[in-house]
């Protein structure tokens, strides 16, 4: 028998809050002082940028838009208090920079009002949070419409994914119902969907469930079939958040809610948010329309940009009249758009798991999906009846295709059953990993390029911000550029902690489950060794950029400034495998 409980997993610790508790003053202040530390981190970025020319600077005020929300309610950097240092370290290691942030900013709310000064910002926090109760308690709230922003799938590629943000009150309102609503229906979830889940304790700790729990359920099943036979399928969904139907969410919600009315009762303020989500988006009106404004996607400096969207035939194969498809589509960047996520393929799951198959391992990671069985036939049958609840759900899957192992392997987005063997496909890939029979993991390649094209554009954007002459050194310029690089490989990691720093919010933590072998060697070095090209690339065209302005501003300036390499501790090879 095949066991599928995560290890150390214990059962999900729920306490029972109502919707009044998660918008409680504590929640809704820590909810801006996160925003608010989010924004102070992507700004500190961009100050390398006010160093080397100019004209970054302008930029840089107006991006500093004093009509924003989240500075007129929040205390001005100026006022900040300073935290003790406990609160500034978790297990000898200084947490990150927005979770240190977050603390102080809401350390520093706390202190002004015990405080006999007013402070200006104050009196409009208090007035922001009076409007959310004002609005979470109407029965006619709506929310705004989001505003969409096109982001380019692939560099340079004209096929954008819509991307929404929603004003401050309207974002926060999205958040906090949807924390209530995950606690409120995550029990009712199929326990090996891994994405936007609530927290539980593990190994007596209170954390999410993230892709990692997902691929160690790969790893286990892999260790309890040994020298067996392993077939696996996958299926993947066109335009998942675009043509999601807006009744059969609603059908879905009511459904699960019903299910839950004898514990506890939904609170009907949360059911009239959710229904408000709904209502604020389509993507036929809200998106499709916009590929006729040409000026919506000027700034991307793209010709022919522009939103896909499924086949009119593939449409019409599912819905009779246009009028029926009229109201699909959710926000690609609200929180309770991956809770519906949820809600509508728990259907689908429910299905796959009504085989009653022990044997069968089946993983949803959102919209990704995976099934493996030590019978082909048994696992084509899991397969038939997972496409099956896609079509009653109104969604579109990639149909599968049988093809041979090979560099066109990787760009299928559905597979027939196929063995996983090294006779036939060696490598299994899910969320960001691959691995083989002999249990080697690496990272997949699409993933690894993406990394790649992170360094490129950082040294890309630092070059172009370059003008004839700098203000600062070149040396100056390169370490800082190093140091950002390093930031995003493995984190804040310093000489006196490199060998047991906990790598934080940068790209080793998102692949904590490599393991060392020949194939994971390789990647991690020719990561370390293209982040060394890029710096070389920028210290090649600094050469021709004329900085005597600064060294006539500051004699102590050396104009050759040795640029310094660490080695080990901040290479990707090393953290990842140490």
């Amino acid at each position: 028998m095949v066991v599928f409980f995560l290890p150390c997993t214990l059962p999900l610790f729920y306490i029972s809050m109502t919707f009044d508790e998660y918008f409680n003053e504590e929640e809704i202040i820590n909810y801006l002082s996160r925003q608010r530390a989010k924004l102070a981190r992507k700004r500190s970025k961009e100050h390398i940028m006010v160093g080397i020319s100019q004209k970054s600077k302008k930029k840089l005020i107006i991006k500093q838009d004093k009509k924003n929300d989240l500075f007129n309610i929040m205390p001005p950097r100026r006022l900040w208090v300073r935290i003790s240092k406990e609160k500034r370290y978790r297990n000898d290691c200084l947490i990150n920079s927005i979770e240190r942030n977050c603390k102080v900013i809401y350390s520093t709310i706390k202190k002004h009002r015990k405080d006999s000064i007013k402070y200006s910002y104050m009196e409009k926090l208090e007035l922001f949070i009076s409007n959310i109760y004002k609005s979470i308690n109407n029965k006619h709230f709506r929310f705004l419409s989001p505003n969409i922003q096109p982001v380019p799938k692939k560099r340079g590629k004209c096929i954008c994914r819509p991307i929404a943000s929603y004003k401050l009150k309207d974002n926060l309102i999205n958040c906090l119902t949807n924390k209530y609503l995950v606690n409120y229906l995550d029990d009712l979830f199929y326990e090996h969907s891994y994405a936007f889940r609530a927290k539980r304790f593990v190994n007596d700790k209170k954390k999410a469930l993230n892709h990692h729990d997902a691929f160690k359920v790969i790893i286990e099943y892999l260790k309890n079939n040994t020298g067996k036979k392993i077939f696996v399928a996958e299926c993947d969904m066109q335009k998942f958040y675009d043509t999601v139907n807006h009744k059969i969410v609603m059908k879905q919600f009511r459904k699960l809610c019903f299910r839950k009315i004898f514990k506890e009762r939904c609170d009907k303020r949360a059911k009239e948010i959710f229904k408000a989500y709904l209502n604020c988006y389509n993507f036929n009106e809200n998106v499709y329309k916009l590929n006729d404004d040409k000026k919506h996607f000027e700034k991307l400096h793209i010709d022919n940009a522009k939103y896909d969207w499924i086949n009119e035939n593939n449409l019409k194969e599912l819905y009779k009249k246009s009028e029926d498809y009229k109201f699909v589509g959710i926000p690609q960047g609200g929180a309770l758009s991956g809770l519906i996520a949820n809600i509508v393929l728990n259907y689908a799951d429910e299905k796959v798991l009504k085989l009653k198959d022990e044997n069968l391992l089946y993983i949803r990671y959102c919209d990704d999906m995976i099934i493996m069985h030590t019978d082909r036939k048994k696992c084509e049958n899991a397969l038939e009846a997972y496409q099956k609840s896609l079509k009653k759900l109104k969604l579109f899957p990639h149909l599968p295709e049988n093809i041979k192992y090979g560099k066109i392997f990787w760009d299928v987005k559905s597979k027939e059953t196929y063995e996983w063997s090294y006779d036939n496909i060696p490598w299994v890939g899910f969320v960001g990993y691959e691995i083989n029979r002999n249990g080697d993991v690496r990272v997949r390649k699409s993933s690894l390029k993406k990394e790649m094209n992170k360094q490129f554009e950082l040294v890309d954007s630092i070059r172009s911000a370059i003008s004839n002459k700098i203000n600062i050194s070149k040396g100056t310029i390169v370490e800082s550029a190093y140091s950002r690089l390093n930031g995003m490989a493995v984190g804040r990691v310093g000489l006196c902690n490199y060998q047991d720093y906990e790598n934080d919010m940068c790209w080793v933590k998102g692949f904590q489950l490599l393991n060392k072998n020949k194939h994971s060697s390789l990647q991690l070095k020719s990561l370390d060794r293209f982040k060394n090209l890029n710096l070389h690339r920028l210290f090649k065209y600094l050469e021709k950029v004329d900085d005597s302005e600064s060294i006539g501003k500051n004699k102590k300036i050396r104009r050759n400034r040795e640029l310094i390499f660490y080695g080990k501790p901040f290479s990707y090879f090393y953290q990842a495998l140490k």
